[in-house]
């Protein structure tokens, strides 16, 4: 079961699962549901392995996309060489 919300330390990511909503320096923005998925599989700062296909690396680009043109920095999700990807937590 996912906790109620999760929020970044320095309070820039807010992520509440159970309304399925992002917000980003307390402003709310729209994800498609696969990359809220992602982000919500990164939210709890354990490494996202890529698995054997590409389908998450692309998923990934957009998410950082998304997050960096609502103003957060766009090495909040880092690649983990040879592993996946995690979400650089402040």
């Amino acid at each position: 079961m996912r906790s109620p919300s999760w929020t970044s330390r320095d309070r820039s990511l807010r992520i509440d699962p159970q309304r399925r909503t992002v917000c980003v320096a307390d402003r709310p923005i729209e994800l498609a549901p696969g990359l809220l998925e992602v982000l919500l599989a990164l939210a709890d700062g354990s490494v996202l392995p890529r698995g054997g296909g590409r389908a998450l690396d692309g998923r990934i680009r957009a998410l950082r996309r998304c997050l960096e043109d609502a103003g957060l920095e766009s090495d909040r999700i880092l690649t983990v060489r040879g592993q996946g990807y995690r979400l650089r937590i402040l």
